[in-house]
């Protein structure tokens, strides 16, 4: 009897033994401690792993030794091959996801490494600064910021048309155009902050109204740029009755500046001809840009100035004679952070 029982336990010892490694960290997340290698390549220490079907859909926690990169990464766990970790939307892991002495876990799905959760972190919190740029300049993200979590960034308009004397009617500009949204950075890395002048107004005699310029956000350490360009000069104003067809004469009419590079981009819409009211000379109105500024009052004399940010310069009107159009407003960017 106690032979058999004895064979019994040595039966069950060596079935254990031979019971893949899978089904003992399928029973509980496993934690593999700090993470060697590096940035781009992280290596995880977790034994009795043969092969990744012990692994699949298993959690794997680790402390974080590095702050990550953008794109490139790998990992290695145990003795397998080293394999690309990747965000839960299968895209690259970027700067910012993984950030030094911080808990991550990770799982393999079959393919590849996904993360499935990371510690707490401030990109995951509402933003908690703000800041307006309306010059151009370098901005220094401070430690540990990593993104900006909005970056709004609107074109200059462009200035309004003049007129040469009485009996004419100038067009407006068109305004800057709008993008918006989030953008990686890198801590201690200056990024470029390009302001977009306005417009000026077209000159009295009848000058055609300068165009607006780009801003943007951007360059060293940033994933991609977000800008705006700015908008068109309105033409000056002709003789007689305002022309039609377009703005004054072209056709189609020019459309404000153009986002890009935002999670939402819009263009600035398109200056009007300028008017006749039965003998008084109106110069059209400068638009607003974008979830920008207000549409400038009509003028039947100088052009009023576009409304910040990125709103066009109006176009002048001829009833007190020769005069300027009115200024394209600068372009304006604000982050979030």
């Amino acid at each position: 009897m106690k032979t058999v029982k004895r064979l019994a336990v040595w039966v069950a010892l060596a079935i254990a033994a031979t019971i893949p490694a899978r089904a003992q960290f399928h029973a509980q997340q496993t934690y593999a401690g700090t993470a060697g290698g590096s940035a781009s390549a992280i290596t995880l220490t977790v034994p009795g792993i043969a092969s990744f079907a012990d692994i699949v859909g298993v959690p794997i926690r680790f402390v974080v030794a590095s702050n990550s990169i953008n794109g490139g990464t790998t990992v290695t766990v145990g003795g397998l091959a080293a394999e690309p970790l990747t965000r839960g939307d299968k895209t690259a892991v970027q700067a910012g996801d993984l950030l030094a002495g911080s808990i991550a876990e990770i799982m393999w799905d079959g393919t590849e490494y996904q993360i499935e959760w990371v510690g707490l972190q401030t990109s995951f919190l509402p933003a908690s600064n703000v800041q307006t740029f309306s010059s151009s300049t370098t901005w220094t993200p401070p430690a540990g910021v990593f993104l900006v979590k909005q970056a709004q960034v609107w074109g200059s308009g462009g200035g309004g048309g003049g007129v040469s004397g009485s009996s004419q009617a100038a067009c407006a500009g068109t305004p800057g155009g709008y993008a918006s949204g989030p953008i990686r950075v890198t801590p201690g890395t200056g990024v470029t902050i390009t302001i977009g002048a306005g417009g000026a107004g077209g000159t009295s005699g009848g000058g055609t109204g300068g165009n607006g310029a780009t801003s943007s956000i951007g360059g060293a350490g940033t994933d991609h740029t977000i800008s705006a360009t700015g908008g068109v000069g309105g033409p000056p104003g002709g003789g007689g009755n305002a022309p039609s067809g377009g703005q004054c004469g072209q056709s189609p009419n020019p459309v404000g500046g153009t986002g890009s590079g935002g999670a939402i981009n819009y263009t600035g819409g398109s200056a009007a001809n300028g008017y006749n009211f039965g003998g008084t000379y109106v110069g059209s109105p400068g638009l607003g840009a974008p979830l920008g500024g207000s549409t400038t009052p009509l003028s039947n004399f100088t052009g009023f100035d576009g409304s910040s940010p990125g709103g066009a310069g109006g176009g002048a009107g001829g009833s007190g004679g020769s005069t300027h159009g009115g200024a394209g407003a600068a372009g304006l960017i604000i982050i979030q952070y």
